[in-house]
Formats: structure tokens, sequence, C-alpha cells
């Protein structure tokens, strides 16, 4: 393994005027033949869901929203069709001990993918339902899977894709890579290209719960009624642990009661539980975050990961007022701005921190002895978008023509 740092001076650039890259690569070079397709794999919330709503029954009481809606538009969110509260309901996710997986959707609901015109659904099959973690509804991998394979099975000489995925679809790819068999990897999978990725979560989804977040068409305190319910979001909290990749038990994440109040990424269920959130809250945390995320095993592909950092990225919070359930609780639209803490060894893209976003090194020795690429470099300024740098931009061209096995341009220096 070896590290380079070099400098760039560049002129009229979007994100900055001058940049640096860091790039961890393991040494390994793969001569490739060509592919069949780059499949892409949207970011956060990018999927449109559409809900098949048939109960005999109100949930929890409620009579005020329909039994029976046969093609429900369940995201985006529009105020104009629905009211947030039965919104509310139907995206939410539930915990049930005795199903198969455990978090599931609503009682008497069905989710599918896509925008709901009256005959068409519109299923995407690299969609997913961004809703959840790694612990997924049963046919979102299923469906991704099936699709490879019909692609590679088309292509004339059988060449493998490449995954391309962005942001919170780079957790997804890497959980349906972790899913898949190695030889189904070997015969399917040319290369793993994650973008600006997410990899040990964002601390920007503990503000959606503590303080409100404003998505798409919702509001930032219907956000925040949301967002609890919603495992990928406890999903991506800091984990605790040992650094690089980790939070120490004596780092402080959320503090109230103008600095008495402090909790680390140790003690996060005490903070759900200060701001009177409930067993099913405190259970769709456990669940979620007791997944791939935590042992980080390697995918075994080879991977060449692009991503951000030197941006000033929110690393805390802190509140003047108390946290408890009068101020913070279910419902509560919290009035005060909170007080963000930022430190220079977080600054990552802006959304993860650095040690998430550039956490592809770890799978560097495993790589290396398993004979796959990994290939993990870093633009300095470059926010959490798709590439914002021209280092980026040429890079990932270059990257397509080096899959597609043809003669890099002589600006191409991927590996120098």
């Amino acid at each position: 393994m070896f590290k380079l740092l070099a400098l760039f001076v560049v002129a009229n650039i979007a994100c900055s005027t001058s940049f640096e890259y860091k790039l961890d690569f393991n040494d390994i070079h793969r001569k490739y033949d060509g592919y069949s397709k780059i499949i892409e794999v949207a970011g956060y919330h990018a999927s449109p869901l559409c809900g098949q709503i048939n109960r005999t029954k109100p949930i929890d009481g409620n009579d005020k929203c329909p039994l029976v809606v046969k093609n429900y538009k369940l995201w985006p969110y529009d105020a104009s069709t629905t009211t947030f509260e039965c919104c509310f309901q139907n995206m939410k996710v539930y915990y049930n001990k005795d199903a198969k997986p455990v978090l599931q959707n609503a009682p008497g609901e069905n989710v599918t993918l896509g925008s709901c015109p009256k005959n068409n659904l519109g299923v995407s099959a690299t969609g997913y339902d961004w809703r959840y973690g790694a612990i997924r509804p049963n046919d979102d991998h299923d469906r991704l899977k099936t699709y490879i394979e019909s692609i590679v099975e088309k292509d004339a000489n059988n060449k493998r894709i490449v995954l391309y995925c962005h942001s919170f679809g780079t957790i997804y790819c890497y959980g349906f890579l972790r899913h898949m068999e190695q030889t189904w990897k070997d015969k399917h999978i040319l290369a793993f290209v994650p973008v600006v990725p997410v990899f040990g979560g964002a601390f920007a989804s503990m503000i959606s719960v503590l303080w409100g977040w404003k998505l798409d068409n919702m509001d930032r305190c219907n956000g925040r009624t949301f967002a609890p319910y919603i495992p990928s979001v406890l999903w991506m909290w800091p984990r605790p642990g040992k650094k690089p990749w980790f939070w120490e038990a004596d780092e402080v994440l959320i503090s109230g009661d103008d600095n008495k109040q402090n909790f680390t990424a140790s003690d996060l269920p005490k903070l759900l539980t200060a701001i009177g959130l409930k067993e099913d809250v405190l259970n769709i945390y456990n669940t979620a975050k007791n997944d791939a995320l935590n042992d980080f095993k390697p995918v075994n592909v080879d991977t060449y990961a692009l991503y951000g950092y030197n941006v000033k990225t929110a690393s805390g919070m802190s509140f003047k007022t108390p946290i408890t359930t009068k101020d913070f609780g279910p419902g509560v639209c919290v009035s005060e701005t909170p007080q963000y803490r930022v430190k220079e060894e977080d600054n990552g893209d802006g959304v993860g921190s650095l040690r998430s976003t550039s956490r592809a090194t770890a799978w560097m020795e495993a790589h290396k002895n398993a004979n796959f690429v990994l290939w993990n470099k870093g633009y300095q300024n470059m926010r959490h978008c798709e590439f914002c740098t021209p280092e980026s931009k040429q890079d990932w061209t270059c990257l397509q023509a080096y899959f597609g096995g043809k003669e890099l341009p002589a600006a191409c220096k991927l590996f120098s």
C-alpha cells in the first residue's frame, strides 16, 4: 500500500480555486477488456414510493385516513392529496419482533418503487426503498440481482457490469454486494465505483431527529416527526468504537442545558429516551445499528472510490435548552437553532465526516490479499455532489475508458 499527496492549482473551478488529492491504492493494476453496462444507483430518497393500502381497520384507532387506496403516492409527499398525519402513518416503518424481517411497512400496506400512474407502477430495477438500512425488504436486492443477470446474459460476450453508486446509494450497493455469493460477483461485477460514500454514516442524520429535517416537500418540523421512524436515519447515526472509523466514548456529539448535558455515540439510546421516544423507536435503532456497517467486511470486487474532504462538516451540536421531552419531545417543533461544532479531523464533504467518506481504505489489505483492486481517492474541497472538481470529473471519464479496455488519453494519470 502507498499513499500519494499532490497539490494542484487550477483556475476557475466551481468548488475551489485550488485542491489537493489523496490516494490510497493497494498497487493491484487490472487490465480490463470492456463491460456490458454501467449501472447507476442514486442517493437518498431518490426513488419515488407508491403504496397500495388494503386495511380492515384503522391503525392505532386513527379513523381519519382511508382504509383502501389502489395506488397511493407515498413519496414524494404531496400535501395537496393527503394530510401529513396520513402520510406519517403510512411512511413510517413498524417494528414487529415476530416478523421476518422485523422491520415492516405499515399494516395492510404494500410499497412498490416508482411513480403511481393508474396502469403502470413503473418499478425501477435500480431503485430501492430508501427508508430501510441494510435490513431490507425481501425484493430489493433480488430485483437488482435479476436485472444485472439479464444484462450480462444478453451481452454477446457476457461482459460484466460496473456498479456505480452515489451517496446513500453506496451503502445500498455495499449491502447488496455483501449479500451476493463470491462466485456470483466474479461472474457479474467488473467493478464497484462508490462516489461520495457515507460508509460510516453521517452526523446530519442526528440533526434530523433532534432539530428537524426539511425533505423535498416536507417542512423541517414535520420532517422531525417523521425521522425517528425511518430506519435508515437511525442507521446513519455515528457508531461507537475505536478510531479511525468509529466514534470514541469520550467524543461528545450532542449537548444540552448549555453543555451540562452530553451524549456520545455510546449512549445514544439514552438520548432517544430523553426526548420521549418510546420502545418502538428504540427497537428500530437497535435493529438498524447491528448490521453490516459494524464489521464493514470487504466487498471483494475491484473497487474505485471517489470522495471529498476538507469541507467543513458538522461533527456535533449543542443547545442552551435542556434536552427533555418538554422541549424536544415527539411532535415538538424545536425553536432553538443549535450551535454546530466542527473538528478539522472530521471535515469530509459537508455531509459525511472524513472517517465515513474515506472508509473504503479499511479494505486495503484484505483486497490486496484477495487480489482485488482498492483505489480510494479523495479530492480536497469536493462537496457532497456527484463530481464537483475537474479532477474528479476527469478521473471518472478515465475510469470509463479504463474499464472499456480503451487507450487512455494522455491526461489520464489514475495511478500516478
